[in-house]
């Protein structure tokens, strides 16, 4: 079998692959110019603030970057230059422009949150918490997914956990539910209440 070679494809004058080296573009609020004619097309064009320290004050060490003091990705003078960890440019943004700072962490602490609470929920729901108390109903062989901080709060739940209700609870911290003496029991995610306040929710 002959494989034909794919034919190379031309560009129309005035598109950026057909500039020369040296040619200087703006996009994406920034500077670039062209280093290079060949090779994939984005290592064909360089930051200017990049490209300009490179040529002047010489090569730029593994993990720092080229960054504008004041903030402008236009002002490109020698003086506003400088090395900068991505970090360092982070803060110099965030001080720059406090609103947009609060903005930031404001939704930052609010995914932080949202991915704690389901966290939490995937784990009670998949695993024992060793420092919380379970109602467990021994004869039943059940254990109640209502994980609690106090093991008072197990007892005093209220009436549907007392003898008089058929069911004989017992608390048992999480950490000894791993234990042999409880394989095979069955997790049972509902557990009624009279004070239901005093359980968590799963």
């Amino acid at each position: 079998m002959i494989l034909e070679a794919k034919p190379k494809r031309i560009y129309p004058p005035g598109r950026k692959m057909n500039l020369p080296v040296g040619s200087i573009v703006v996009r994406k609020q920034c500077r670039f110019v062209k280093v290079r004619m060949t090779g994939p097309t984005q290592l064909r064009w360089m930051k200017f603030a990049r490209w300009w320290w490179i040529h002047n004050r010489g090569p730029v060490p593994q993990g720092m970057r080229v960054g504008h003091l004041d903030g402008d990705s236009f002002n490109d003078h020698p003086a506003n230059l400088a090395l900068l960890t991505p970090g360092d440019i982070a803060f110099l943004a965030h001080d720059r422009d406090p609103a947009m700072s609060e903005r930031n962490f404001a939704a930052m602490r609010k995914g932080v949150a949202l991915f704690n609470r389901e966290h939490a929920q995937f784990r009670r729901m998949t695993e024992w918490l060793r420092s919380k108390w379970y109602p467990v109903d021994i004869e039943a062989r059940k254990i109640f997914n209502k994980p609690v901080r106090q093991r008072w709060q197990i007892y005093a739940a209220g009436l549907d956990a007392s003898p008089a209700k058929g069911l004989k609870i017992t608390a048992v911290k999480g950490c000894d539910l791993t234990g042999p003496r409880f394989e095979g029991f069955m997790r049972v995610n509902e557990f009624h209440s009279a004070r239901s306040d005093l359980l968590e929710k799963p």
